[in-house]
Parts: C-alpha cells; sequence; structure tokens
C-alpha cells in the first residue's frame, strides 16, 4: 500500500471514529435533556414536603408557593402522599408529565386524583416545571382553594318479607341533656324512662355524663315526631331535656319489629370509639340490630 493510500485510510478512520463519537454524544445529550428526569425529582420533593426542592424546579415560583401547597395539607388533613410519574410528552421545547396522586386524609382514607406537570426550556436550558396552581390539583386557580366535605350516606329502609316497610326516613325528635339545667335528677330519670322509653340504664348514663359535662348537649333517645307529640305537654316543661326535631329513621310495625330493627340517633361518645375518626356526635350512629349491621 502506498504512502498515499495509509493517509486516505487513516482520515476515513479518524472521520469515522469522529462521526460515532459525535453520535454518542449527541445520545447522551439527549437523554440527559430528557423532561422525564426533572418530572421524577419534583414530584419526589413533593412528595417530601420539600418546598425549597421544588422551587428550585420551577421556572417562576410565585412568593407564597411553599404557602400554597402547606395549605392544601393543612385544608384536607393530608397524612401522606406518595406521587406516581405517568407517561412524558415532549414537543420541541414543551412537555406534559403525568402523574398519580395519591393522599391520606385523617378520617377520610385514601383520595386518589390524576394531574398534570407542565414543563418548558428556553433556549435549550435545563427543563423546568412551567408551575400554576392547577399542577397542585386540575381543579385550582387563582382565588380557588380545596376543601374536605363529608355527606352523609342515605340509608335505605328495612323491609320486611311481605315488603313492608320496618324502619325508614321519617320525621324524629331527639331528646337530649343539659346538665347544667337538670334540677331533679329523680324527675328527669322518670321523663325519659316513662314518657321518652328510654333505656333506664341508658338514660342513668346520660344523666352521668350530663353531670360531668353540664355545658355539652348529651343525647339520650329519638322519638319518632308522632310519638313526642304524645307526651310533649308532660315532658317539654321537665328542666334539662332539650328537644331537636330533624328527618331521620323511625321504625314501623309492632314493638318486636322495632327491638330486631334497631334504632339510628345521634352518635354518642361511645360510638365515636367505634366510629372512624372523622365522625361527629352531630353524626348520626347505627346500633344494635339490623340497623348497626347497614
Amino acid at each position: 500500500m502506498s504512502k498515499r493510500s495509509k493517509v486516505v485510510v487513516l482520515v476515513v478512520v479518524v472521520l469515522l471514529l469522529g462521526a460515532g463519537g459525535t453520535a454518542a454524544w449527541w445520545f447522551l445529550l439527549r437523554e440527559r435533556g430528557s423532561p422525564a428526569p426533572v418530572a421524577a425529582a419534583y414530584l419526589d420533593a413533593w412528595q417530601r414536603a420539600d418546598w425549597a426542592a421544588m422551587q428550585r424546579l420551577v421556572t417562576a415560583p410565585p412568593a407564597d408557593f411553599a404557602a400554597q401547597h402547606a395549605r392544601v395539607l393543612t385544608a384536607l388533613k393530608v397524612r401522606q402522599r406518595t406521587f406516581a410519574l405517568g407517561p412524558v410528552r415532549r414537543d420541541g421545547d414543551r412537555a406534559e408529565a403525568r402523574f398519580t396522586a395519591r393522599l391520606d386524609l385523617r378520617g377520610l382514607g385514601e383520595w386518589r386524583y390524576q394531574g398534570t406537570l407542565r414543563l418548558a426550556r428556553r433556549d435549550r436550558a435545563a427543563w423546568l416545571v412551567d408551575w400554576s396552581p392547577a399542577t397542585i390539583h386540575p381543579s385550582l386557580a387563582p382565588g380557588k382553594l380545596l376543601r374536605r366535605s363529608r355527606e352523609q350516606a342515605r340509608r335505605a329502609p328495612i323491609l320486611a318479607r311481605d315488603g313492608s316497610t320496618l324502619a325508614g326516613p321519617g320525621d324524629v325528635v331527639d331528646v337530649d341533656l343539659a346538665g347544667q339545667r337538670v334540677k331533679d335528677r329523680a324527675q328527669v330519670l322518670r321523663a325519659l324512662t316513662g314518657l321518652a322509653g328510654a333505656d333506664p340504664a341508658v338514660a342513668a348514663r346520660a344523666l352521668d355524663r350530663a353531670a360531668a359535662a353540664p355545658t355539652q348537649l348529651v343525647p339520650v333517645v329519638t322519638l319518632p315526631r308522632a310519638r313526642y307529640l304524645a307526651v310533649k305537654d308532660r315532658i317539654f316543661p321537665v328542666p334539662g331535656l332539650s328537644f331537636v326535631p330533624r328527618t331521620g329513621r323511625q321504625s314501623a310495625g309492632p314493638a318486636s319489629a322495632a327491638l330486631l330493627v334497631g334504632r339510628v340517633g345521634p352518635a354518642t361518645a361511645e360510638d365515636l370509639r367505634r366510629l372512624p375518626a372523622a365522625a361527629t356526635s352531630a353524626e348520626p350512629a347505627a346500633a344494635r340490630s339490623i340497623q348497626a349491621a347497614g
């Protein structure tokens, strides 16, 4: 091989190696320039509530960036949170990264929703999150807030074998105790057991709780409105008793059916110990028999 041929071959080899190296570096730069790692880092920082780390990955974070995120955690009573990165779609210098948020809300359990991170870069610089309140949740916008709400499920009627209603919705009256207004314990006990039909042991325990917490209302028994009206003239004047009308549950049929079906009334302190953490004394609680199974 002539000297000239060797030079030509050498030049070709060098050019090929150079082209291969350029291709490798282009590939590395292309991967390094992907928006996915930035999206993953942002979600990881969010999961750790590291607001400073999140801000470093945002194009122009607002002054209350950390406060907006902390406010959501407080308002929703979030105990734990996880964020899972989904598909990342890139279109030039813009990208969208889908994610799944799972928030463990105290007393309510898991709340899951789908969100989107919008990312951008300028002049081939690093990718950053193009942040707005909708980054936290798709429904958020300036001036809007996330809040908790609970709706009590409407209880279905309980039917007998022949289709007749044993228990269903109706007008009822809650009979409560106001300890600071009780003047004669024996008189109150007679009214609760003789007129309202309360169990003597239940009435006695309610009187004890009312004496221990005289400024709080202590629920005792719930009466169908018709039954309350039948004894109203005698029970209403008794000092220490309070009466709250509402739409609730009432039993129909014979007394034996009422014993089988059970009752529904305001949650007592004992009920709250066995109910979910978010339950309050304002919510109805089922006690005994079929009602408790529902």
